[in-house]
């Protein structure tokens, strides 16, 4: 950024090529859980089937909690029309992967195994996109 700022030469450059520094920049911040997976395989491998199914579990718990402190807080403190309220709801209740991942990647290797630390951030993530999606889908419609 500090270099697109000082040199309009190399402004003119992004801006001319912006969908690829997106999709380069969207490439490289999918290969961070990548990485943390991949240092961790064997230990993922040993996961059974009921362990990932509650890891499925918290990870939707987590994001229902979320979704309804959201639309309370939205609907009952605030008092925002629809339209609004949609919006705090869905954007409230996201979480972030790439800073989830910088959080976890300062966390000493005492305790535990990179890749069995990231995949719950990285499930949760994964289902919340699909929840809000699902969620956004049916909540189009709706008007006051």
């Amino acid at each position: 950024k500090a270099a697109r700022d000082w040199s309009p030469r190399l402004r003119e450059r992004l801006k001319q090529r912006k969908q690829l520094v997106s999709n380069g920049s969207s490439l490289l911040l999918c290969l961070i859980p990548w990485m943390k997976l991949s240092q961790s395989e064997a230990a993922l491998r040993s996961l059974s089937g009921s362990e990932c199914a509650a890891l499925f579990a918290c990870g939707a718990g987590v994001h229902a909690v979320y979704l309804a402190f959201n639309f309370g807080a939205a609907h009952c403190l605030l008092g925002t029309p629809l339209a609004i309220k949609k919006a705090i709801v869905i954007m409230g209740s996201q979480k972030t992967l790439p800073m989830a991942m910088t959080v976890l990647s300062f966390f000493p290797p005492s305790l535990g195994e990179p890749g069995l630390i990231a995949l719950p951030c990285i499930v949760s993530h994964l289902l919340q996109i699909f929840a809000d999606a699902f969620l956004v889908a049916r909540w189009a419609a709706a008007t006051e």
